[in-house]
């Protein structure tokens, strides 16, 4: 995997009971898997579920182009790290 500080997020959410879920349809699923324990989302699967908070961590495309209000719980929180999405639609940017 290559952005690292995704795991350190993840462990550290996991420390505050929460269920994170990873995508990231670049990486090799089975490398990351083995590597760092951790089962990663399949991107056909994302709109499945709802999710109290969305983290973009990474910038591929196929993020950009995600409707976030299919993912959405009613509170969610979305934290855009690498500033994908208009201003409009994050809680907060770096």
């Amino acid at each position: 995997m290559r952005n690292t500080s995704v795991i350190n997020i993840y462990k550290e959410l996991l420390e505050y009971e929460t269920q994170p879920a990873i995508c990231d349809p670049w990486v090799d699923k089975k490398e990351v898997e083995d590597y760092y324990g951790v089962h990663l989302l399949d991107i056909e699967r994302i709109y499945e579920d709802k999710y109290d908070a969305i983290i973009a961590a990474v910038a591929h495309d196929c993020f950009k182009d995600l409707e976030l209000q299919k993912l959405q719980s009613d509170n969610c929180v979305i934290f855009d790290c690498k500033s994908i999405w208009n201003k409009e639609v994050s809680d907060t940017r770096l």
